[in-house]
């Protein structure tokens, strides 16, 4: 059971036993009353019969109207008073009933004293009846003397029942007072001891915590509002245990993490490190050879030129293998310059219209444009945040492999752009022969060709170089094709409002 079930069933004993208190205050009050009342009559009716008997000598001796007025008022107040007089118990009951018959008969006897002394006004008459009235006088008194005592006795009956009603409500009362500070003592007292003592253990419960123990548990007893608190102090212990081990493998994975990210950055500082002087190596290594293979051209094409007549259809042969090999040598080293240089030759990205950039590259293709027939169309371009040299360099190479790359039909080439997630999405579709799927992995890898030399010539860094100028841009390049039907490449690139200027690096 709860405190606060407790504290309520408390509180309703309570105000029973405060109610039963009241009820039986009222009730001795009550009774205290009746007892006085009833005593207060007896005496009256004591008095009274004291009175009367006084008043009926004088009446007699006296034989004037105002004793025998005041004797009928004495009478009558009597009477009164016996009708009031509540009875309890047979004892008083025979009392009042014989007080009530006496005071009757001395009724009958005064008045007939009344009568004889009214017929008898004068002395000599007075004188023949006084055997009569000291008969009357006698049995008046006779009268009179019993009611006064069982008057007396009344009384004193009265007197006792209301001294035992005293005393038997001095007794409901202190025992009434006393089961109330009994009750409420009792009550406090429990209440106050198991409160206290379980303030007390969950104080020293939260003192052993405190000093690091999560260990600790306090005893869950009774099923009230301390048992639960108990409980929940428990929980909040194994929560907290499960907490604190939680923050420490937190705290180690957060160091391991923190070294992880630290062996990162220093690998990615590496690695751009090495890009750099990749990067360099490339640029200085294709440099260099620039010159070598322009004489090893240069003599082998003066050789072929001076000494043809003296050498046979095999010899040529050779020099023209070895002239044609300087020559791919060259456009290979050229090309990789070139895709070395997209990051360390690159403009400042700058808002550019990209319709600008298509025009730049179909005029660089229109000798090429014009040999294949190809149509070339587009949407109307937006604004975007690039390098226009290096885009119209994407557009060129798209362009000139969808012409390079093309079906029994005339080339159709369309550059179409939509809103996408915030930037800007390109697409290039040709009808050309396409591209078998399983050779996807290698279209954007460098150096890589899907036909020989003499089907399509070229030396395969073109789409590669695409995807390295699109990814300094922020954005993908991708491609969705079937064999037959033609391909359309995607790329992306990001709005003229997206972003400040940059370089890309």
């Amino acid at each position: 059971m709860t405190i606060k079930s407790k504290l309520i069933l408390s509180v309703i004993f309570f105000g029973i036993i405060a109610l039963v208190a009241a009820i039986t205050l009222v009730v001795t009050f009550r009774h205290s009353n009746v007892s006085i009342a009833r005593e207060n009559i007896a005496e009256k009716l004591l008095l009274a019969s004291y009175e009367l008997s006084e008043l009926s000598n004088d009446s007699i001796l006296f034989r004037g109207k105002r004793q025998a007025l005041q004797w009928e008022s004495k009478y009558d107040s009597m009477a009164g008073w016996l009708a009031q007089l509540p009875v309890d118990g047979p004892e008083e009951q025979v009392l009042v009933e014989n007080i009530a018959a006496n005071h009757v008969r001395m009724k009958a006897i005064f008045d007939d004293v009344r009568a004889t002394l009214e017929a008898s006004p004068v002395k000599a008459q007075f004188a023949s009846n006084i055997g009569f009235l000291q008969l009357s006088w006698s049995r008046l008194t006779v009268q009179t003397q019993g009611i006064i005592s069982d008057a007396s006795q009344l009384t004193h009956l009265i007197r006792e029942d209301r001294r035992a009603v005293r005393n038997r409500n001095t007794f409901l009362i202190i025992a009434m007072i006393s089961a109330l500070i009994v009750f409420g003592s009792v009550n406090y007292l429990f209440i106050l001891w198991r409160v206290l003592r379980s303030v007390a253990t969950l104080r020293e419960g939260t003192t052993i915590i405190g000093s690091g123990n999560l260990t600790h548990r306090i005893e869950e007893t009774g099923r009230d509002e301390i048992g639960d608190l108990a409980r929940a102090f428990n929980r909040m212990n194994v929560n907290l245990a499960a907490v604190l081990a939680s923050k420490e493998d937190l705290n180690r994975e957060v160091e391991e993490r923190k070294r992880t990210e630290d062996q990162l950055k220093k690998t990615l500082a590496d690695l751009e490190r090495s890009n750099k002087e990749l990067e360099q190596f490339a640029y200085v290594a294709s440099h260099d050879l620039q010159e070598p293979l322009r004489m090893v051209s240069s003599y082998t094409q003066l050789l072929d030129e001076r000494y043809r007549d003296q050498l046979d259809e095999k010899a040529r042969k050779f020099i023209h293998y070895a002239v044609d090999g300087a020559v791919r040598m060259q456009r290979l080293i050229q090309d990789l310059l070139s895709y070395s240089r997209v990051t360390t030759r690159g403009e400042e990205f700058e808002p550019i219209n990209s319709g600008t950039a298509l025009e730049t590259a179909i005029d660089s293709l229109k000798e090429t444009i014009r040999e294949s027939g190809a149509l070339v169309t587009n949407d109307d371009l937006p604004q975007v945040l690039a390098d226009q040299t290096q885009l119209a360099q994407v557009f060129q190479n798209l362009i000139g492999n969808a012409i390079k790359f093309r079906g029994p039909d005339q080339p159709r080439i369309h550059v179409s752009v939509q809103e996408q997630d915030g930037q800007w999405l390109f697409s290039v579709r040709d009808n050309g022969i396409g591209i078998d799927p399983q050779y996807s992995h290698k279209v954007f890898v460098i150096f890589q060709r899907l036909h020989t030399r003499e089907e399509y010539p070229g030396t395969g860094i073109g789409l590669a170089l695409c995807q390295r100028i699109i990814r300094r841009h922020g954005g993908e390049i991708w491609f969705d094709s079937k064999p037959g039907e033609g391909s359309t490449f995607y790329f992306t690139l990001k709005k003229a409002t997206q972003e400040g200027r940059g370089n890309g690096q």
